[in-house]
């Protein structure tokens, strides 16, 4: 490219990185925590392997785009900013490629095409979710095959063809949805392969093979990893007919007006008795033929536009069954590329008609419709801050989104909010009362927020929906014990593990309730059990070394909450726990002064209400460390706050410490 082109494309990366100001600080959203946050894979050097060749260990097999994650956690860790910015930087990746691919084309408004891609609202949903990564990837590697397949039907070398094969590859592996592509690129080569363009186009049959591998890979996923199955599912070929007909008009309709835009569209109710919804596909079907029959007459510019349109969309068009349909069926992100068919003829006739308009004045309108298009970018990105403001944005427009509760709830959940949570979970449930999850995720606030009866009530209901649920059953086996009926919790968990014998969640709350009851040598084989199944077990390694230092067995304690942390760094439960045994054991091999204030200062960081009990720790660290004025000054606030709570018999016993620490004395023994 020439030095203009630079600068163009440069222009077009700063506007596109302005109107996504929003959400370049957003939080995790949706899925993102299975796809970033909870991804094991990205956290080892190891995962890199299993993230090409353990396919399992992974919510989705997209490695290419799982592979930028692996990296970005290498150069940033677990900085969010990077995710985001690389997103966008991406998104305009893709519009300038799409510019040069017109412009070789000769398509009238290639740059104007590029600059609406890049800053339609309608691509926030690809662009603002980190996990969508897939998308934005699969689009940049989408292109770049397109121009290597243009380049190889002018000169016909096989240098081209494996360029175009390798993109394809690279973007198949960065999202199935490219396994369309060989279809698009035989309506390519009849648009510009000129006379020989039979021959030419022939090879890409040959990639369409391991395109339908992909494929079949993907639609075996939905339905066996992603529960794609089931009666949301359940249409026939008439109504699967019915939702194309509609999707192809919906999406496009968003593309000429993006208003209202939404992370999930309610779910359309599709009735073949109803004649008004057969004019969607049947209008769409003239309208095809109409661009078909220009095709043949020489207009073929409209023609291929039409069917990359279609082609591209058609596996998001209801013939396929995948996990989402069961609240929607239509998303902003299944037509990331196709909108390329319907953006760049519009730009054309836009062109073409503002011939006869002064210069100033199309430049003008040019303006004003590029700015319109970046304000509601910038309105629709900013709902992607967090899960709230994505869903909140929801339900202000669909009040009844049964999903948008539970989603807000989750999140609420996962910040330490759950008396929030179980309001919107509650609401859930009763929005849609069918769906045991809904009652568990309630039961869970429930016992978070410690309400263990009310989260007693919601477990049984979600057992009388789903009565095999693992998650529910242990739940229910938590919160009882909780209650003093740590008996019925052993027998519930003891009924789960007959029907999982590999459970180590439940192996290890069997653990917890044996501990309750006294029973110690159950209890620690459980945690091995728990321990042995699952490597990766922060959870049973903490449970076990709070029995070990129940039964005076501290060393093995010790080894047990450093794993614990090892696993699961910034935990606060085993940091205090293991920073009281180093501050105030009474064997003097134990203690360590220096590093039980880096972890009681651990134990009170983060977000949440100061905790009086990490702050009495923090102040029984810092004494040991020989800091005796600051370690009363800890313990006061300790004290303030354990007042105010009404925790008297904490207060007495920092009291009884903050005595000692006055006359330049640590704490010695006992458990806090």
């Amino acid at each position: 490219m020439k030095k203009r082109d630079w600068a163009i494309a440069l222009g077009i990366g700063v506007a596109t990185l302005f109107a996504y100001l929003p959400a370049l600080h957003g939080d995790y959203v949706w899925d993102d925590h299975d796809y970033i946050a909870s991804n094991p894979n990205l956290k080892t050097v190891s995962g890199l392997y299993s993230i090409w060749f353990e396919p399992f260990t992974s919510v989705n097999y997209y490695p290419l785009a799982l592979t930028s994650f692996w990296l970005e956690y290498r150069l940033w860790g677990e900085s969010l900013l990077g995710h985001h910015v690389l997103n966008v930087l991406l998104h305009a990746t893709v519009a300038v490629l799409l510019w040069r691919l017109l412009a070789r084309l000769a398509v009238r408004g290639a740059l104007p095409a590029a600059w609406v891609f890049a800053l339609h609202p309608v691509h926030v949903e690809s662009v603002a979710w980190m996990s969508e990564r897939k998308n934005v990837l699969m689009g940049v590697f989408s292109l770049l095959a397109l121009h290597a397949w243009q380049r190889y039907l002018e000169v016909g070398t096989l240098r081209r063809l494996l360029l175009a094969a390798g993109a394809l590859a690279l973007a198949l592996l960065s999202k199935t949805l490219a396994c369309v592509l060989p279809a698009y690129f035989l309506v390519h080569g009849w648009w510009k392969g000129g006379q020989k363009w039979r021959r030419k186009s022939l090879v890409a049959l040959g990639l369409i093979p391991p395109c339908l591998a992909f494929a079949a890979l993907t639609i075996w996923w939905e339905r066996n990893r992603t529960g794609a199955v089931g009666e949301p599912f359940d249409f026939t070929f008439l109504e699967r007919v019915l939702i194309a007909g509609r999707a192809l008009w919906f999406y496009a309709g968003k593309l000429v007006w993006p208003f209202g835009l939404m992370t999930i569209y309610p779910r359309w109710e599709i009735d073949p008795a109803a004649a008004w919804q057969y004019l969607f596909p049947l209008t769409a079907l003239v309208a095809l033929l109409a661009v078909a029959w220009l095709g043949c007459r020489g207009h073929k510019a409209p023609a291929c536009a039409a069917a990359f349109y279609v082609i591209l969309l058609f596996p998001a068009l209801g013939f396929f069954d995948y996990s989402t349909m069961r609240l929607t069926l239509a998303a902003d992100h299944y037509q990331y590329l196709a909108s390329m068919g319907v953006i760049a003829p519009l730009c054309a006739v836009a062109v073409v008609a503002s011939r006869s308009a002064p210069a100033w004045a199309s430049r003008a309108l040019g303006v004003v419709l590029l700015g319109g298009l970046s304000a509601l970018t910038w309105s629709h990105a900013s709902s992607y801050r967090s899960m709230e403001t994505l869903f909140g944005a929801l339900l202000k427009r669909h009040p009844e989104a049964w999903y948008a509760h539970n989603n807000v709830g989750g999140a609420l959940l996962l910040k330490g909010r759950p008396e929030e949570a179980a309001m919107h979970f509650a609401e859930a449930a009763r929005l849609n009362p069918k769906d045991f999850t809904l009652h568990r995720s309630l039961g869970d606030a429930h016992t978070r927020a410690g309400r263990l009866a009310e989260a007693v009530e919601a477990y049984r209901r979600a057992l009388a929906l789903q009565a095999e649920d693992l998650d529910t059953a242990n739940g229910l086996a938590i919160a009882l014990t909780g209650l003093g009926r740590a008996e019925e919790g052993v027998a519930i968990l003891e009924q789960a593990l007959a029907r999982a014998p590999e459970s180590a969640k439940t192996h290890t709350n069997l653990g917890n309730a044996l501990a309750v009851l006294g029973k110690r040598e159950e209890a620690a084989r459980h945690f091995g059990a728990s321990i042995r199944i699952s490597e990766h077990n922060p959870e049973a390694h903490y449970n076990f070394g709070n029995l070990l230092a129940s039964e005076g067995k501290t060393a093995q304690a010790i080894g047990q909450y450093r794993e614990a942390l090892r696993q699961r760094p910034g935990w606060k439960e085993p940091a205090a726990n293991l920073a009281w045994i180093l501050a105030t054991h009474p064997d003097p091999r134990f203690r360590n002064g220096k590093e039980a204030v880096q972890l009681a200062r651990l134990a009170c960081a983060g977000p949440g209400a100061p905790n009086p009990v990490y702050l009495d720790i923090l102040g029984a660290a810092l004494a040991e460390s020989g800091d005796f004025s600051l370690a009363v000054e800890v313990g006061e606030e300790a004290i303030r706050l354990a007042e105010s709570t009404g925790q008297d018999a904490l207060t007495t016993r920092i009291r009884e410490r903050l005595a000692r620490y006055r006359e330049g004395l640590p704490f010695r023994g006992g458990r806090n």
